[in-house]
């Protein structure tokens, strides 16, 4: 037999190996032990103490009213699974849900990033100029010039430090 044939011949008994060993029932018996087989336990092990079986839980292969086998009927007293797979349209809808609101996540980031952006320029503008050391003009209500005294300089300044600590401005 060529080697490449021997090849094939191992994979395909690998592949029905590992097909065989999927198909397997776990279940706690009434000691306490856990039990492994291919074959379903008995009738006498209650629901909850299966913990592993090929098909859902309450599952059982019947034949259908023509007489035709291997048709799923679910077992008398156990509720049938409450909702189906997800489709692909309903996968593709929650897929656009999710992308959408990050869309929007990230433009209420990109948001408040340049609301705190003009914030903090604004403030460094005012720490700047009033740490320059000139005199600062403001006009009143009349509309004359009125000057800065230094106690004024120093609470405003004292704002601007604030405010740019309070940015985390840099």
């Amino acid at each position: 037999m060529k080697m490449s044939q021997l090849r094939h011949l191992l994979c395909a008994a690998l592949l029905l190996a590992a097909a065989s060993a999927h198909a397997q029932y776990v279940w706690i018996d009434d000691k306490g032990l856990r039990q492994y087989s291919d074959r379903p336990p008995p009738t006498t092990v209650p629901l909850n103490k299966i913990l592993k079986s090929p098909r859902p839980l309450g599952q059982t292969t019947a034949p259908d009213v023509q007489g035709n086998p291997a048709v799923e009927v679910a077992a008398p007293g156990v509720l049938s699974p409450a909702k189906a797979p997800p489709t692909l349209a309903d996968r593709e809808s929650d897929f656009r849900k999710r992308q959408k609101e990050q869309q929007e996540a990230q433009q209420k980031q990109d948001q408040e990033a340049a609301i705190k952006k003009q914030a903090c320029e604004a403030a460094l503008r005012n720490r700047g100029t009033l740490q320059a050391g000139g005199r600062i003009k403001e006009y009143d209500a009349k509309g004359e010039p009125q000057y800065l005294s230094d106690e004024e300089r120093a609470k405003r300044l004292a704002e601007a430090n604030r405010a740019i600590a309070e940015h985390g401005c840099r």
